[in-house]
């Protein structure tokens, strides 16, 4: 941290990114800024749909990213008045 920067796409990073890759033996890695956003980039690449099992005492966020992709319009709009 001699630069003082903190950043989520400056150049330690994408260089980091690079070594893991190289060491992971893939073509890229993505950091990203939290654990909400790698769940919701996973069940939508997967493309998951249906019921997704989850653990009850899971962090709100953790079944808020999947109800993202599966839940029907109403229970999302639910969620959002009760969790205000």
């Amino acid at each position: 941290m001699s630069s003082g920067q903190l950043t989520n796409k400056g150049e330690l990073v994408q260089r980091l990114e690079k070594a893991l890759a190289y060491w992971h033996g893939t073509n890229e890695v993505l950091f990203v800024g939290n654990g909400t956003i790698p769940l919701k980039l996973s069940i939508k690449s997967l493309d998951l749909s249906g019921k997704i099992i989850t653990m009850p005492f899971s962090y709100l966020d953790s079944t808020k990213a999947i109800l993202w992709r599966t839940a029907p319009r109403s229970l999302q709009i639910w969620i959002r008045v009760r969790s205000v």
